[in-house]
């Protein structure tokens, strides 16, 4: 964004709003006449899917081993594909050879050499700004269920590791 440029921050829900506001405010310090635009969650849609937005709000989330994904959050084959998982547009002939490199990786460690490159690249582009995140998981259970002692690393584990406790259950 240049000095004195109108950049409009799209989000679907004033939740975020607490989060932003110190973002705006900060861009504003910097001559960027920013603001928040709220839409309902069709226009949203629509807008998002069609890139008609100047900054997008939005979650970003991984596989733990990265692979085909990057392609569609990163590839310049989505950049302009309507509804794609690449918000920032991002078409670059580097990035997609950094990415073949992840995919073709042969071991973990070609894997972590191809993947650090690629974060390298993809974090001096300065397209995505973190503004926040939560690194647990609020969740509201009926105490009728047992889980394990050592919880699973990567995941949260509630299908695949919880079991009904009869003891618990009366």
């Amino acid at each position: 964004m240049e000095d004195g440029q109108l950049a409009e921050f799209l989000i679907e829900s004033p939740v975020f709003e607490r989060f932003l506001s110190p973002y705006i405010k900060n861009l504003k310090l910097l001559g960027v006449d920013a603001n928040i635009r709220i839409v309902d969650d069709a226009q949203y849609q629509s807008r998002r899917e069609a890139f008609d937005y100047d900054i997008l709000s939005s979650r970003f989330a991984s596989d733990v081993t990265p692979g085909t994904g990057l392609r569609v959050f990163f590839g310049s084959a989505s950049a302009k594909a309507p509804g794609s998982f690449n918000v920032s547009g991002v078409a670059s002939p580097a990035i997609d050879a950094l990415i073949e490199q992840v995919v073709a990786a042969d071991s973990r460690k070609q894997l972590d050499v191809a993947g650090r490159a690629l974060d390298r690249v993809l974090r001096a582009e300065h397209f995505w700004v973190p503004n926040w995140h939560k690194s647990n998981y609020w969740i509201a259970h009926w105490d009728r269920f047992g889980w394990p002692a050592i919880k699973p690393k990567y995941d949260r584990g509630i299908v695949d590791t919880w079991w009904y406790d009869s003891a618990k259950g009366n």
